[in-house]
């Protein structure tokens, strides 16, 4: 059954041009609490098309009486998730967006730039100024909204002269803890409610352009005797619309104000005292070993805190304790948050399909790097490093009898692979020493059996990168071909003198036919952890996780945090790793130079190519081989590489190793080089 409009395109204001605005429109809502509960069941009511929900909370029981989009059997689970599936049920035609984090610096202009609207469902001054902040840069139109007790109010920000921001009103933001949020202070759950559908109100109105948006003017409610005040809000005289002269940047977080910990017993072996800051009424119902000071009672007596020492703050969730520990940081108290004990969890089974923290921070690394939006609930598997991703893809595409394409020098996973599922391999060579593909060639060897075709750039081990036409070319050879297309992108930020990555996911044709596989390993220089990811669409996504559940079923829990959590803190981690492995490239192939090695000019990976044709004519194998025994120096030879090797003197060598493993082993290559031996020419 399609949703029912009828009622709201009667209105003259709307029809059937403002309900196709309505689904089109993008709209941001921070927080699903109880000001989030209404406006998300509203705007998906409405059939506002895309709502992206950000929230890194679970449900709790005292949550229930003013967040009625949940149910008590929900308790414990996370609110996004619970979210969406409460969309789903009122309007399955919404897009939503899931956003299983804290809203921060490193992601706030970045996520709210991506939508038409935010909507502040925030319980903290903290995260609203964030929010400000993030819309003014972003120019983006935002709609605030606070609750306290039975009162409220409502602002609406946009990037026009007549609408002030929270800055133009209050230009330093209140420490969280001063005034007591719902938790604190209590709440009755229609106050937030009606709220909440006051905001979704205006957004409804300003995606449709309708007049009536608090244009400069602050609105208050008062639910004890239901008064309601406008008041002038106008935009600072020195602020010219759409920016904001009191906002240039988002401040960063103070580094080093939280800590992660094994258990409290280890704070006071950092040498920290330990300030618990829940209520009286938490400290009673679960003590815990720690000193007890009220966040209010702290914040308003920062003295009870000795001078000279260090303090540890706890509180039940870690959001309380990290606002005291800013304000007191600001104050000069020396003062740490605990955001995590480790003891205490992330040792049980992930879901199949990759914990959501995670998920979340690769969809918006793809976002940052190929500029595409990628659903991390439909979209992207979290897999045993590349190397299982690759088996599942090809496990779920190929059956007996089937074809797949794969380019010598060939990655050796990929045959095992094919031929385990019943299929067979056509291997295709590439020439030494360029390597470039011949899409002649692959066009000759397309027959009606042939069901995949595999990837890699940049390219192990021939270390050589794709471009843009080469995507081009093998998109208008499969275009009418049943053909599934597997990338292998590990290496995708391992490229040299200036080159880009060509993803398919960039690709608007090929993205909707590819399995891309990516990996943690190497761009994190952690191989060893052993985690992956595949990214493609639900459809063909729902056919590797039937391959991958009963692969490995779900990856290491511990590593799937931290990567989360590295992410979250370094989001552009993998900036620097092209220029990181070109100057290790440098100094190799310059230490090299002269000696007999040639290097072949690598364009990307974190491998080498040497040409030792000045040196010997032995196969490469063999010559691999008198390294070994006479240098000490062990080398990949490229021929195992081949179904049918090409004559040619090349080995590969690995130069992700310390500089001085580098110059050590250039040294003994070169001299190995210069020492006359007999030919073994055969």
């Amino acid at each position: 059954m399609q949703p029912d409009y009828s009622r709201q395109t009667l209105l003259k204001e709307i029809g059937a041009h403002g309900q196709a605005a309505l689904a089109r429109g993008r709209v941001l809502i921070v927080g699903a609490g109880g000001l989030g509960s209404p406006v998300l069941q509203y705007l998906a009511g409405a059939g506002v098309g895309h709502l992206g929900i950000v929230d890194a909370d679970t449900l709790d029981a005292s949550n229930l009486h003013r967040q009625p989009i949940f149910a008590l059997a929900d308790v414990g689970e996370r609110k996004v998730e619970l979210a969406r599936a409460a969309v789903g049920r009122i309007n399955p035609t919404v897009q939503v967006e899931l956003h299983s984090m804290r809203l921060d610096a490193d992601n706030a202009v970045a996520l709210i730039g991506g939508y038409d609207v935010v909507v502040d469902c925030s319980d903290n001054f903290r995260t609203k100024y964030l929010i400000n902040d993030a819309a003014v840069l972003a120019h983006r139109p935002a709609v605030f909204a606070s609750v306290y007790q039975y009162e409220g109010q409502l602002q609406v920000y946009k990037p026009e002269q007549r609408h002030a921001c929270l800055r133009c009103l209050w230009p330093d933001a209140v420490a969280d803890g001063v005034v007591g949020n719902c938790a604190e202070a209590g709440v009755l759950g229609p106050v937030p409610g009606t709220l909440g559908t006051l905001q979704a109100l205006l957004t409804i109105k300003i995606l449709l352009g309708m007049s009536g948006q608090l244009d400069g003017e602050l609105l208050l409610l008062d639910f004890t005797n239901f008064s309601s005040l406008k008041i002038k809000a106008p935009r600072r005289a020195e602020c010219r619309a759409p920016d904001c002269a009191h906002i240039r940047e988002i401040p960063r977080e103070d580094l080093g104000i939280e800590i992660v910990l094994r258990s409290l017993a280890d704070a006071a072996q950092r040498g920290l005292e330990v300030i618990d800051i829940r209520t009286q009424e938490e400290v009673a119902a679960r003590p815990a070993a720690a000193r007890h000071v009220a966040m209010p009672d702290l914040l308003a007596d920062p003295g009870l805190l000795s001078p000279g020492r260090e303090y540890l703050l706890v509180c039940a969730s870690g959001k309380r304790s990290l606002a005291a520990a800013r304000e007191l940081r600001r104050l000069g108290v020396a003062v740490r948050s605990l955001a995590e004990v480790v003891g205490e969890g992330r040792n049980q089974y992930a879901p199949m399909e990759g914990v959501v923290e995670l998920r979340e921070q690769i969809s918006a690394k793809l976002h940052a790097s190929y500029g595409r939006r990628i659903d991390p609930h439909t979209e992207i598997t979290v897999t045993c490093g590349g190397t299982e991703a690759l088996y599942d893809a090809i496990q779920a595409v190929v059956g007996p009898g089937d074809e797949a394409i794969i380019f010598d020098p060939a990655y050796d996973a990929y045959e095992p692979a094919v031929r385990l599922a019943g299929g067979r391999c056509v291997r295709i060579a590439l020439t030494p020493p360029a390597f470039r593909f011949d899409w002649d060639q692959v066009r000759q060897h397309l027959s009606d059996r042939t069901r995949l075709i595999i990837i890699n750039s940049p390219q192990n081990p021939s270390c050589t990168v794709a471009d843009g036409g080469d995507l081009d070319a093998l998109a208008a050879l499969i275009r009418d071909r049943p053909i599934t297309l597997l990338a292998d992108e590990v290496y995708e930020h391992v490229l040299f003198d200036g080159r880009r990555h060509a993803s398919v996911l960039a690709h608007p044709e090929l993205r909707e036919r590819s399995f891309a596989v990516f990996s943690f390993g190497k761009t994190l220089h952690a191989t060893g952890w052993r985690v992956g990811y595949c990214v493609a669409p639900p459809p063909m996504t729902r056919e590797l996780r039937k391959v991958h559940q009963f692969n490995t079923f779900s990856i290491v829990s511990p590593l799937q945090y931290a990567i989360a959590r590295y992410l979250a803190a370094h989001p552009d981690a993998w900036a620097g790793l092209s220029a990181f492995f070109q100057a290790k490239r440098d100094l190799f192939a310059g230490l090299l130079h002269g000696s007999g090695f040639e290097p072949v000019p690598a364009a990307g990976t974190y491998f080498q190519l040497v040409d030792y044709s000045a040196l010997s004519s032995d196969i490469d194998t063999d010559f691999a081989d008198r390294l070994i025994r006479e240098a000490k120096i062990a080398t990949i030879p490229l021929s195992p590489f081949y179904a049918a090797p090409p004559k040619m003197t090349l080995l590969r060598l690995c130069i992700a190793k310390r500089d001085a493993t580098l110059e050590a082993a250039a040294e003994r290559l070169c001299e190995f080089a210069a020492k006359p031996r007999l030919p073994t020419n055969r």
